[in-house]
């Protein structure tokens, strides 16, 4: 994997503008996020303030105006109140073959060079990707087709004669966007010196991945994707997605994921609560008198059901219960001979358990550290 040693200015700006009118400010996100699970990791909570003070300075910065609010106002829409989307949203975001600079040129000149179906194709498979991800079907055709789709998703009927608009004339929209989004550019770009150290975290925190371990962190927040199918893969640090991502996928099987700076602690805080679940279950599993003293008789040596229930008491299905409880997490190994199971403690095993155990509840403090 490769990771760019640059933000993408063009998705940093979309993004802050995207959220700006929906009200999903990073601020409160991160007032969210302290009340879920701040203390469950170790990290420097001024770090990700900074974003939102940047955003309350673009706030001040570029007063709402008519033009903002044209564009990245939320479109009213039926049947999906999670999918708000604006003409902002449909117009910058990225198709999956622009080059790797994305910038705002580059998104206008493949608007004004590629055919009318290939833009269409762009806005249903991305944009309204939200209203039909079950349908195929709304990933091909015309304009007719398009129409209907606009017909059935959206409420007002100038919401909708603007996307078509939009759709059909993008260059001439964006141009009357340019000069907001080169200011807010800029903005953003005067001041991405003190975000350095957050994005270079960022960066070498998932350096540590390869395609398969991060397709499984991807897959526990619900997207199931194998980065191992693709060619290359880029990632891009982004402060203004934050605890969010995109992927992009070409046409050609490359891939560019832009993350933002908080997945990594997500992936951290998940890691932390599985961790917490499978001591709890360890625990649970020890808290049994019989269990324990049964363990305890298996450190240096083989034993079977009926020879334990007849040294610690109790049942020999009971005590084949017990061993079944502490095969399931890894406590004892089992092996089968011509005339019965035997057990016997996994030492390993139980030593690196409990000494996780440990410096899960001590994080990771030694006496030496007096």
């Amino acid at each position: 994997m490769k990771f760019s040693d640059k933000i993408c200015l063009l998705k940093e700006t979309a993004e802050y503008l995207r959220m700006r009118l929906k009200g999903d400010r990073i601020g409160k996100r991160i007032s969210a996020l302290h009340n879920e699970a701040w203390n469950e990791v170790n990290f420097d909570l001024a770090c990700f303030k900074k974003i939102a003070a940047l955003e309350s300075e673009l706030d001040g910065a570029f007063p709402e105006d008519d033009l903002m609010r044209f564009y990245f106002q939320p479109m009213e829409v039926y049947g999906n109140s999670q999918a708000a989307i604006s003409l902002g949203d449909m117009l910058l975001t990225l198709p999956s073959d622009l080059c790797d600079t994305f910038t705002l040129d580059h998104l206008i000149e493949f608007y004004e060079t590629e055919p009318q179906e290939k833009i269409l194709s762009h806005f249903r498979s991305t944009s309204l990707s939200s209203f039909f991800s079950e349908d195929k079907v709304y990933c091909e055709g015309g304009l007719s087709e398009f129409i209907t789709i606009i017909n059935s998703a959206f409420v007002r009927s100038d919401d909708k004669w603007n996307i078509i608009d939009a759709a059909t004339n993008p260059c001439a929209h964006l141009k009357k966007l340019r000069p907001l989004l080169l200011a807010v550019s800029e903005f953003i770009e005067q001041r991405m010196d003190s975000f350095s150290l957050l994005l270079d975290q960022c960066r070498s925190s998932f350096s540590s991945y390869d395609a398969v371990s991060l397709s499984k962190k991807f897959q526990s927040m619900n997207i199931d994707i194998d980065l191992s199918n693709y060619n290359e893969i880029c990632i891009y640090p982004s402060i203004f997605l934050f605890n969010g991502l995109n992927l992009n996928i070409s046409s050609s099987g490359d891939v560019r994921i832009f993350i933002g700076v908080f997945v990594d602690k997500i992936f951290e805080i998940r890691m932390q609560r599985d961790m917490a679940e499978s001591y709890i279950t360890m625990l649970k599993v020890l808290s049994d008198g019989t269990r324990l003293k049964a363990l305890h008789e298996m450190c240096d040596k083989y034993s079977y059901g009926q020879e334990l229930a007849e040294r610690i008491g109790g049942t020999r299905n009971a005590m084949y219960y017990h061993l079944e409880k502490m095969m399931s997490i890894g406590l004892i190994d089992c092996k089968v001979t011509d005339y019965r199971m035997l057990y016997t403690m996994n030492k390993r095993s139980v030593y690196d358990k409990l000494t996780a155990l440990r410096d899960y509840l001590l994080n990771g403090w030694t006496p030496d550290k007096e």
